[in-house]
């Protein structure tokens, strides 16, 4: 089994749960069951970060010389593959996630640090009740979007170009319902082909609410692994309609620095 921080040149993070472990199954008991369609996951580049500190100082330097320092990415094999890896591991301990490119010897990444620790928890989590990932984007989306406000109207900074071109691309009145806005705006924010891997770049801004925003896009949009009908599903649409129609308002109001 290859450890997943020796193959790649990323920090991935994953906040960690509030929730306990699901009730009814034994302390120590060791899970193994079929991800989800994809597992986003937050990204960090430290050599993007460098590279753009020195762009940041070169007076010759133009925003095209900057290079994507984050965002959300499917974990994937090095095969390629990223869809249906099988999750296993014990709450609390490294997540195992492993592919069946091979029929005699299928593939085994281990991630041990804490973002794979908190990240078998949610998997865990959605595993034995999918409402609790949308529980929790909620919860998430609802707390930084205030935040987001708050810088707004305190210290006068404006959203993230990202955070517009999402809600931009979410709420063009064109011929479809929802769920084709949705997939508009992940296709706006994509930076990888249609069938490659999906990879979303440059979305931290002035704050994670994009991530979040587009974590709760792909659930509503891929319904397969989630009860988007259930009353928290509800809940999540109508919090992402929420954020987009502020957005957008924000987009288009008067301000005074124009």
């Amino acid at each position: 089994m290859e450890n997943w921080e020796s193959r790649v040149s990323l920090v991935y993070t994953e906040t960690e749960p509030l929730e306990a472990p699901p009730a009814g199954h034994p302390p120590g008991k060791r899970w193994k069951f079929e991800g989800p369609q994809q597992i986003l996951v937050e990204w960090h580049s430290r050599e993007a970060a460098e590279s753009n500190a020195f762009v940041a100082d070169d007076s010759s330097a133009t925003t095209a010389d900057y290079r994507p320092a984050n965002g959300l990415e499917a974990l994937a094999c090095p095969c390629g593959r990223y869809e249906r890896l099988t999750v296993s591991g014990v709450w609390g301990g490294p997540l195992e996630l492993t592919c069946r490119c091979s029929r005699t010897h299928p593939f085994t990444l281990v991630a041990a640090a804490p973002w794979g620790v908190s990240l078998l928890k949610r998997l865990i989590l959605w595993y034995t009740d999918d409402t609790c990932e949308l529980r929790h984007l909620t919860d998430l989306i609802i707390e930084h979007h205030v935040r987001e406000q708050q810088d707004r109207t305190r210290h006068g900074v404006d959203p993230g170009p990202e955070l517009l071109t999402l809600a931009r691309a979410a709420g063009e009145e064109r011929a479809g319902g929802r769920l084709s806005r949705y997939q508009r705006a992940l296709t706006a924010l994509r930076v990888s082909g249609d069938g490659d891997r999906p990879r979303y770049a440059g979305l931290q801004g002035t704050g994670p609410l994009a991530l979040y925003l587009v974590r709760a896009m792909y659930a509503v949009v891929d319904g397969r692994d989630y009860d988007i009908a259930s009353k928290p599903g509800r809940r999540l649409v109508e919090t992402i309609d929420w954020v987009i129609a502020d957005l957008l308002e924000y987009g288009t109001a008067p301000h005074e620095a124009d």
